[in-house]
């Protein structure tokens, strides 16, 4: 299996690219779509911790008939992929499953970032195929210290780990090609089980794990020391050498690396100028607004849109040229260290300010 975890694929996509670089029209290639607000856990360190202290654990899912259409209009539109994601566990929406479906028959691709506690066999065994891959937030081999960053319920822990078996099960038996993956966040709390978890993981049949820092959103009071990936070096090492041919470790240094560069600056170091991944990716939140990026949800700033309002497509179409002003008015030292466009800003940016002599490859 070849994966490619970190960086971008743009290269891949040379047509959008040049629409790109000559100013013309295009839907985005990937959208993140959140299907609920609301989460069964209560990590500290989550991304958009900010907007549960700010308005609580709302109960708020994208509803089934919009849902479902809005994946025919991504269909019909051209985009090329959607995560189910967002500011929840995507899976506490029971309109999501269907939904995954949907978007595969209307020739989207699709993949589930969940924290796997509602991913039983039996949600698996509709879903599965119809998903180029999923990914389970996974931060503690033992159940003392999942428990302990995790923050949900009782059996969580025993749930998580027994939905990911039966589903790497349900892959064998099927003979299905989705990707079964797992992140594991660094935190002083879980670092000396990172290879006690990939072993577990790699018994289980999961196909990788990634390995990096928890994110540092400004907008959150949360903040990990940044020698993490120096004080459990040991425990990462040995984490990478469990690599082999059927399970792909992926130690994310470059990314420790650049937080703790970014911070000690004064967030000042980017390596580009302004955000000019806006028009290849955007976000859906649970209400139907469509958002430029997913490090400001609900910042009415970067809203373009709402689903229930407009279908997708206007939403877009009237988003265009504003946002092509909205690049030049974020201010990247707010933003989060990698944020989500990060390795895209990087090349685009690199893309627009040639070296020279560029005919001496």
């Amino acid at each position: 299996m070849k994966l490619q975890l970190s960086g971008h694929k743009l290269l891949w996509h040379t047509e959008i690219l040049e629409k790109w670089q000559k100013g013309e029209f295009f839907y985005p290639l990937h959208l993140d779509i959140g299907p609920s607000y609301s989460c069964s856990q209560d990590c500290a360190f989550c991304y958009v911790g900010y907007l549960r202290k700010k308005g609580g654990r709302r109960q708020k899912f994208l509803e089934k008939e919009v849902f479902l259409r809005l994946m025919e209009e991504l269909g019909e539109a051209g985009v090329k992929s959607i995560a189910m994601c967002g500011c929840g566990e995507p899976l506490l929406n029971s309109a999501t499953p269907n939904a995954v479906v949907r978007a595969k028959e209307c020739g989207v691709d699709v993949s589930l970032i969940t924290n796997g506690v509602h991913f039983t066999p039996t949600v698996a065994e509709k879903t599965l195929e119809s998903l180029s891959w999923v990914r389970f937030s996974i931060y503690g081999a033992s159940k003392k210290v999942y428990d302990a960053v995790h923050r949900g319920g009782e059996n969580d822990w025993k749930n998580a780990y027994s939905n990911l078996r039966e589903i790497c099960e349900i892959k064998r038996k099927r003979s299905l090609k989705t990707t079964i993956g797992s992140v594991m966040l660094v935190l002083p709390e879980n670092g000396h089980e990172v290879d006690l978890l990939a072993q577990r993981l790699k018994e289980y049949g999961v196909d990788y794990l990634s390995v990096k820092p928890a994110t540092q959103n400004p907008k959150n009071t949360f903040s990990a020391p940044r020698d993490l990936h120096k004080r459990f070096k040991d425990n990462l090492l040995l984490t990478e050498k469990l690599s082999s041919n059927n399970f792909h470790v992926e130690v994310r240094w470059d990314q420790f690396g650049f937080e703790e560069q970014f911070i000690e600056s004064g967030r000042s170091v980017k390596g580009y100028g302004e955000c000019l991944g806006l028009p290849f990716i955007a976000c859906i939140d649970a209400d139907g607004s469509v958002y430029a990026c997913n490090g400001h949800w609900r910042n009415p700033k970067f809203l373009y849109g709402n689903v229930y309002e407009k279908p997708y497509k206007e939403i877009w179409q009237d988003a265009w040229k504003r946002m092509y002003n909205l690049k030049d008015e974020i201010n990247l030292g707010e933003c989060e260290p990698i944020c989500r466009t990060h390795a895209i800003n990087n090349f685009l940016w690199q893309l627009n300010h040639p070296p020279e002599h560029i005919n001496f490859p």
